[in-house]
């Protein structure tokens, strides 16, 4: 259990939380059952239920950036190393981006997490987006996405892109969209570039419409009951 959670769970008069994380996992700290609240959907859900591709953005970017229409796009996030729940900066993403670039080609786009100078000069093959941007509406048209994080992983898994997740570790919401087919787990970088090969320019919208489309968004009752605690 992360620090966090040790120092505030026990202090929470509710706690709110999507269905995928079980239960038990708050009770351990001293919660009542009655205290412990689950809502049907997964946070993602919430920002994207009816999102619509800017199809206009998306040709900006290529142009902007002299990308090739004609190679897959593979966008990258980091892992956000500098948080407390990661020990340090792991080299898988890194290297095996490195390594993947020599035997595939491709239009790489990556996502920073901090700085984005260092990745440009340690990717000069790579577009580094230094600007804040809709990052989603790429996502959506993605070939493939690496990527090290929770939130951007999920959201590539809505759009049913291809994801592949360097993470450190394995949370609850990955093992969940790992066990629907969204997401694969990659610990070396021989099983990173596998699969990348394997998995770039699929699409798996029938099982994302099949693990999305079962959640139901009722923000109004859900707010509700936390402002009436």
């Amino acid at each position: 259990a992360l620090p966090q959670a040790r120092l505030t769970i026990p202090l929470s008069t509710q706690i709110f939380h999507p269905y995928l994380i079980p239960k038990e996992i708050f009770l351990r700290f001293g919660l009542e059952e009655e205290q412990v609240k689950s809502y049907n959907f997964y946070d993602v859900f919430i920002w994207l239920h009816d999102f619509k591709v800017d199809k206009e953005f998306v040709e900006d970017f290529y142009r902007k950036n002299q990308l090739d229409k004609s190679k897959p796009l593979i966008l990258i996030r980091e892992e956000e190393f500098k948080s407390s729940y990661v020990k340090k900066k792991y080299p898988l993403l890194y290297e095996g981006l490195n390594r993947l670039h020599k035997v595939f080609d491709a239009n790489y786009v990556i996502i920073p997490r901090y700085d984005s100078e260092p990745l440009k000069e340690k990717f000069p093959f790579a577009t580094v987006i230094d600007e804040k941007i809709h990052v989603q509406h790429l996502m959506a048209v993605a070939d493939l996405f690496i990527g090290g994080g929770g939130t951007m992983n999920a959201e590539s898994c809505f759009f049913g892109t291809p994801t592949i997740s360097t993470r450190s570790f394995i949370s609850h919401y990955d093992k969940a969209l790992i066990e629907a087919g969204l997401m694969e787990h990659v610990r070396t970088i021989d099983e990173l570039i596998y699969k990348a090969k394997k998995l770039v320019g699929k699409r798996f919208n029938d099982k994302a419409n099949e693990f999305f489309g079962k959640m139901k968004e009722d923000i109004e009752k859900l707010a509700e009951e936390i402002l009436s605690v």
